[in-house]
């Protein structure tokens, strides 16, 4: 059974990404992990999910809700631009925002994508 609610971890690719993320040893691990999953162009919901998680990571943005328990770095305008990148590339991908089937739920889900991005274009600078 596939789980697709509209948080960052909500859904199945999601969830496997962060207990991939856990199961690493250390923090430098799960950082490259991270910064690999935005470079590749991943799964949409992986990307998301590594995007959240890194940007847990700037100074006042909270905890996402049911992910990793390894705690983020500090990311760097270099990340931050691949996470920025690799969100717009999610978010212009219809057939991923069409795996939630009630209209809300995918703007809801859109709308998060889009707050994410921001986030990253803020760290920018």
């Amino acid at each position: 059974m596939s789980v697709w609610g509209t948080g960052p971890f909500d859904n199945d690719d999601a969830a496997a990404w962060s207990d991939d993320l856990d199961d690493l040893d250390g923090a430098t691990e799960a950082a490259a992990f991270a910064e690999r999953t935005l470079r590749s162009g991943d799964e949409p919901g992986r990307v998301v999910a590594a995007a959240a998680w890194l940007a847990s990571g700037v100074p006042g943005v909270p905890d996402p809700v049911d992910g990793p328990t390894t705690p983020p770095p500090t990311p760097d305008a270099d990340l931050a631009d691949a996470a920025a990148g690799a969100l717009g590339t999610v978010l212009a991908d219809d057939e991923w925002a069409h795996q939630w089937s009630d209209p809300a739920e995918r703007e809801a889900v859109r709308a998060y994508v889009r707050s994410l991005i921001e986030t990253w274009e803020v760290t920018i600078g």
